[in-house]
């Protein structure tokens, strides 16, 4: 199901790519407010009101690194916003206890950002003006709006049939981006440890050999599940149990140990981050870095939707 699929990957993006999910405090900075005419808005448990538009300005602050190229900003703006207007289906406004995901704060931003804060504010804000209003569309419905930060060479295929744009897109320069290739190493004991903490009634033996464990890959090569004997874990509860940043990764037994070699960051489904990035510095706008990734789709206006 087209759901199973977005909650799975949005679970596991939440763990690595938002770790500051708290409400917004403070969101008046001058350069926006609400407005009554605002189409759509987000309401927090204080009864405040921002416009979904200015809301999506914390998103993005969680979602990508804001000295990337405007055009990437842009795209990410798209898929926030689609995001956004999926989780809120036909009302115009939406309680921020409802999301899945919450916007930065202010003083978040401040804290990451430093002196940069107004900077980067000003980048986010812009590439959401600058795209106000538009979702991603496939047919007449929303795009399920899948991103991650790097792909391990190449982005993935939708396996249930419901995620048709989604048809896997060589992703030629993410392999040069930083942090493309993770590596960790446990004990034996240790291995089987933490993929214990996973589950009380999926308990393994330890020591666990890398040669033991059977490891179920899809087109692309990235884990869909991790078996040991009888006892099988999804690719996104031993990634986040062992640590590592993506779902493309492989074990082998290393003297004494287990190494686990990881690449890319992030479930691999949808846009990279790193990639679409490189796309703007040659030249590429946001909608063809969108329909790049999502083949078949289309940059719509969603306002009076």
């Amino acid at each position: 199901m087209k759901g199973k699929i977005v909650t799975l990957v949005l679970l596991f993006l939440a763990s690595l790519l938002f770790p500051y999910t708290m409400t917004i405090l403070c969101f008046d900075t001058g350069l926006m407010s609400y407005q009554p005419e605002d189409l759509y808005s987000v309401v927090f448990e204080n009864e405040k009101t921002v416009s979904a538009e200015q809301y999506l300005v914390g998103i993005l602050a969680q979602e990508i690194d804001p000295s990337m190229e405007q055009e990437t900003l842009k795209a990410q703006a798209i898929l926030a916003r689609t995001w956004l207007y999926r989780a809120m289906g036909t009302k115009t406004s939406v309680s921020e206890s409802e999301l899945a995901i919450h916007a930065m704060t202010l003083s978040q931003m401040k804290a990451v950002w430093g002196d940069d804060e107004y900077l980067y504010y000003e980048k986010l804000y812009a590439a959401v003006i600058e795209t106000a209003g538009q979702c991603l569309y496939y047919g007449d419905g929303l795009a399920a709006p899948l991103f991650h930060k790097i792909s391990a060479g190449m982005t993935r295929y939708d396996q249930t049939g419901d995620c048709p744009y989604l048809v896997g897109v060589d992703c030629v320069y993410d392999a040069e981006s930083p942090g493309y290739q993770t590596v960790k190493q446990f004990t034996k004991e240790e291995f089987a440890g933490k993929l214990n903490q996973i589950d009380d009634t999926r308990q393994l033996s330890a020591p666990v050999n890398a040669a033991d464990v059977a490891l179920t890959l899809d087109a692309q090569g990235y884990v869909m599940n991790l078996q040991v004997s009888e006892i099988s874990f999804s690719a996104e509860e031993a990634a986040l149990a062992l640590g590592i940043p993506s779902l493309w990764f492989r074990l082998e037994d290393y003297a004494d140990t287990i190494r686990v070699i990881a690449k890319g960051i992030g479930h691999g489904y949808g846009m990279s981050q790193y990639g679409a990035d490189r796309y703007a510095g040659e030249g590429r706008d946001y909608k063809w870095i969108l329909q790049h990734y999502f083949q078949g789709c289309e940059v719509k206006d969603s306002f009076g939707r």
